[in-house]
């Protein structure tokens, strides 16, 4: 039965009040979370009850509200339904005499402790509210942390004064139990509530894919990756590097990404530089701190031609790294005339070098021009587990074909239809081309830079040359500046 014997701000004793009774701790049972109050029964005349007040919350100075009333003999009392789990509860008790009552004894407070998890740096921060009742008696405080099934960690002996710790220990996704505890001189103790949370990290996808790394016509490096797009992390970051154990230089930042996709350009590509190495990776509130995920590595191929000898035309290149699914095949491109693409051959991963026979390309009916390019492109096999199907290409390598040069001794420009004209006969057409012809006391008497332009046996296109022997200077530059010159002799004559 609860005896109200008062309600309201503090409480006014008689002037002879009898001394109240003396709390020896409040304390959180940290399996319940109820309090526990414990007192000694004051001196002076024989106490026939207890009254246990708890102070109401945000008054200054404390209201005491009642909460039940106790036989003599109890000197503890359990509050079940303490609010001390969500903050500091204060409390207090009165003894109740035959004619008299007693002021109220000394109030306690309960040590409210709360937690929160630094993912960035992987610790827990742990505060708490001072326990007030014993002053100077106080003499330290006790953190105790619990991980999971593991055996619950003291960390003895803080200073009275200390109201935080931080524990720098903590493990991703693991539950952690914490409460505190206060020592004071009388080897009493106090407890305060006990906290517990999970310290997750944003969950990031499932998966992402590094689609492809290829380079481009401009000589940049496109860049695709794919993600799954039901994540609770939308930001990205990208790395690259020229060592595939370092790729550690943040290109990148995409924020709030929730297509499932990212495509970026890097204008990095450089043979001399060497191979490029990509990294996406999702990343949460912390990102300097480490990624929550990464993607497959994504490398560009870089196409080399070893040699051109006899117009036969050596490649390598090294390989794709790296798909989920691997290399399919490398599919080996030829581009004439900047225009026509044609597939030479599909090779298996492993095999990463092809000659080629330039020699038939070009023909005195069907010529092309003497600059000849190639790429790569890498394919991914078939069975990449995200449903998606990479391809790569390498840089564009060009060569220039050496044209052999044919050219006649003599012809008869008689009009007849047969021999009628002359000219150097090209497979390839130069970038550069100059053809001159002299007559015996070395005036000029033809000169084009056309190549597909022929003598026709006038002189400077007006008059019949005469029958002899004519000289003629032929100089040719190919599109990679390589410069052929070659003379002769031409017998002129009509039959």
């Amino acid at each position: 039965m609860i005896l109200l014997l008062f309600i309201g701000v503090g409480f006014n004793s008689l002037a002879q009040d009898p001394e109240p009774p003396v709390i020896r701790f409040v304390s959180v049972d940290t399996l319940t979370g109820n309090v526990i109050i414990n007192w000694e029964t004051g001196s002076g005349s024989k106490v026939e009850r207890f009254v246990v007040y708890q102070g109401r919350e945000g008054s200054d100075p404390i209201v005491a509200d009642p909460i039940d009333t106790l036989d003599a003999s109890v000197t503890s009392y359990m509050h079940s339904s303490s609010a001390a789990g969500t903050r500091s509860v204060s409390y207090t008790v009165a003894s109740i005499f035959a004619e008299e009552t007693s002021p109220l004894a000394a109030y306690h407070h309960t040590i409210y402790t709360t937690i929160k998890y630094d993912s960035c740096q992987n610790s827990l921060i742990i505060n708490w509210t001072p326990y007030i009742g014993w002053n100077n008696n106080l003499i330290a405080y006790n953190v105790y942390i619990k991980a999971s099934s593991d055996e619950l960690i003291k960390i003895p002996s803080l200073s009275s004064t200390s109201a935080s710790y931080v524990f720098t220990d903590a493990i991703p996704y693991t539950d952690y139990c914490v409460f505190i505890e206060a020592e004071n001189r009388n080897f009493l103790t106090s407890t305060s509530n006990k906290v517990c949370l999970t310290t997750n990290r944003a969950s990031p996808p499932s998966y992402i894919n590094a689609d492809f790394a290829t380079v481009t016509k401009d000589k940049t490096i496109q860049l695709s990756f794919s993600f799954d797009p039901i994540s609770q992390v939308h930001n990205f970051r990208l790395f690259h590097g020229t060592n595939e154990d370092k790729i550690v230089d943040l290109v990148s930042e995409f924020n709030n990404v929730i297509s499932g996709s990212i495509n970026y350009t890097h204008e990095v590509f450089s043979t001399k530089k060497g191979k490029n190495y990509y990294q996406l990776a999702a990343v949460d509130q912390c990102p300097e701190k480490n990624a929550l995920l990464k993607s497959n590595i994504a490398s560009n191929i870089i196409l080399k031609c070893d040699s051109v000898n006899n117009l036969l035309v050596t490649l390598s290149w090294d390989n794709y790294q790296e798909w989920q699914a691997g290399v399919k095949y490398y599919n080996v491109y030829r581009i004439t005339d900047n225009t026509n693409i044609e597939l030479l051959n599909s090779l298996n991963y492993g095999i990463n070098t092809i000659t080629d026979d330039i020699s038939l390309l070009g023909n005195s009916e069907n010529r092309i021009h003497d600059e000849i390019c190639y790429y790569i492109e890498a394919e991914e096999n078939d069975d990449n587990i995200y449903g998606i199907k990479g391809y790569s290409r390498s840089n564009i390598i060009c060569v220039s074909a050496l044209s052999p040069i044919h050219m006649a001794n003599a012809f008869t420009p008689d009009g007849n239809g047969h021999n009628d004209q002359i000219k150097p006969i090209l497979a390839f057409i130069p970038e550069k081309y100059l053809f001159i012809v002299y007559d015996r006391w070395g005036s000029k008497v033809f000169e084009t830079e056309n190549p597909d332009a022929y003598w026709n046996g006038e002189i400077n296109n007006k008059n019949n040359a005469a029958p002899g022997v004519y000289t003629y200077y032929l100089k040719i530059t190919t599109s990679d500046n390589i410069i052929v010159e070659k003379k002769g002799t031409i017998t002129l004559f009509y039959p």
